[in-house]
């Protein structure tokens, strides 16, 4: 794309300014601006964003949401919703061969691949809550 000054709204190459590629996100489309006056208020037909780029999309949002959370909130949240609280000692359960067991499990195996990336496991879901429990699930194990 560099270099490429075809502007869709003059159907014809600009002479001097390139053009710029918008990207939205969230609605997953893009459009066509310049930066040539001629055109300084155009705004190109949106174009959807090839499907193969919505799971990198997805990750990035995900990857977003993980790293804005913060530590003290979640585990004041937890403990309101009583999450992680098994009332029993977990010294009482010790068994080295399920430990060695557990730790030579291979998640992707298990999960589908939409929820196991980078060497941990993201869970999604559309509520809040149903996140924070399993964010919590997993760091408690």
């Amino acid at each position: 794309m560099k270099g490429n000054r075809w502007c869709e709204n003059v159907n014809r190459a600009h002479k001097s300014n390139n053009i710029i590629w918008n990207v939205h996100l969230v609605n997953r489309i893009c459009w066509q601006s310049c930066h040539d006056p001629e055109c300084k208020h155009f705004r190109g037909e949106p174009v959807e964003l090839p499907e193969e780029i919505h799971r990198e999309i997805d990750d990035f949002f995900i990857d977003c949401e993980i790293g804005d959370l913060d530590e003290a909130d979640v585990l004041k949240r937890a403990d309101k919703f009583g999450v992680g609280k098994r009332g029993v000692v977990d010294d009482e359960f010790a068994d080295s061969s399920l430990d060695a067991a557990l730790g030579e499990l291979n998640l992707s195996d298990i999960l589908p691949a939409t929820c196991v990336g980078k060497g941990r496991v993201a869970c999604r879901s559309e509520s809040d809550d149903d996140l924070l429990s399993c964010l919590l699930y997993l760091n408690l194990q």
